[in-house]
């Protein structure tokens, strides 16, 4: 039995053990986050190359070469929860509680009594229930990027623990979503849909803010990840946050630098959830409920406290400067089952 097989039945079983336990308490630090381990299907680390570099001084010119290579990093970690400064992120995130706090009182403390708070509401319609979820989210360099600084691995665009969203400073913006209407998804069924349109859709990216109309709290926890890594992985979004763009290390020739995370797609990145299962794989958010594994519905992705941590991995591709002057790349591609 192969080792995949193994993995695959040891987190079915741990699924249906947390079912029969029932919904606990999550929470997590920074010490588990940096132990947590991501396969070949977050890493997809590869040398793709040799990058030849030349440089001339009045004595001559000579080359040099440096290995060229693609893979994922955990750029970003990012926790959903329901009520505004309790991060399930006990070491960190929640240092920054009494900010959030102070924010997102004083933002929405003009309108009506509860909006400050995050849950659950449940509304019936002529027989139907529909539960509309409020949720907040924070947005982290992960600290798993403190051990990427080997010469093999392209650096980030990220920084580990620096924040980069906390909604509750974005409380206007996020609970109102008046600003998100600008964009035509805000209000087209059917665009930017996260899952496959018109069978088998968990929700919409757009509008990108608290409210998410669903039953499942998992599939509530992955929307709102979904939207806020969206926003942080584009310059120029309506909303307050710091943006994961830009070059990442001058000392370093990119091929490929991650841009807009989109939804239903790899290009942008892939996510591994960390709380309420932790994973070692990665996937992307929409896929159908039809094994024990991926299913979004099972209660064991449902913590008590109805929070979630996800990493999410972004694609980078370079090589190191060996010289002044790029001259071109020995092709080749060997890849590897890497995990990190």
């Amino acid at each position: 039995m192969n080792k995949q097989r193994i993995n695959s039945l040891l987190v079915a079983l741990l699924i249906c053990t947390q079912s029969v336990a029932g919904p606990q308490v999550s929470t997590i630090t920074s010490a588990q986050i940096i132990g947590s381990f991501g396969d070949q299907s977050c890493v997809n680390y590869c040398i793709t190359g040799v990058c030849v570099w030349m440089t001339c001084t009045p004595l001559g010119c000579k080359t040099d070469t440096s290995m060229r290579v693609s893979h994922r990093n955990p750029d970003l970690h990012v926790s959903v929860y329901d009520e505004p400064g309790v991060s399930p992120w006990i070491d960190w995130g929640n240092t920054f509680a009494s900010v959030k706090l102070a924010a997102v009182n004083g933002l929405t403390g003009t309108f009506s009594g509860g909006f400050a708070g995050g849950g659950n509401q449940t509304n019936t319609n002529h027989g139907n229930n529909t539960s509309l979820r409020h949720k907040e989210a924070e947005v982290f360099g992960s600290p798993k990027l403190l051990y990427n600084n080997l010469s093999l691995f392209c650096p980030s665009q990220a920084t580990a623990y620096q924040p980069y969203m906390f909604t509750e400073l974005d409380a206007l913006t996020w609970r109102m979503g008046a600003a998100e209407m600008v964009y035509l998804a805000s209000y087209t069924p059917g665009l930017r849909e996260i899952g496959n349109f018109p069978v088998n859709m968990w929700g919409s990216l757009f509008p990108r803010t608290s409210a998410v109309n669903t039953n499942e709290d998992p599939k509530a926890n992955a929307i709102i990840a979904q939207r806020v890594g969206n926003i942080v992985t584009q310059s120029g979004q309506p909303h307050i946050y710091n943006a994961v763009t830009g070059y990442p290390d001058p000392s370093y020739l990119y091929f490929r630098i991650p841009g807009e995370l989109k939804e239903n797609s790899k290009i942008g990145g892939v996510w591994q959830e960390m709380l309420p299962l932790p994973e070692t794989s990665c996937k992307v958010f929409g896929k159908a409920d039809f094994t024990p594994i991926d299913n979004y519905s099972n209660i064991a992705r449902t913590s008590q406290n109805e929070v979630a941590a996800y990493t999410l991995w972004r694609p980078y591709e370079c090589c190191e400067i060996k010289g002044t002057q790029y001259l071109y790349t020995i092709p080749l591609r060997s890849c590897s089952n890497l995990g990190w």
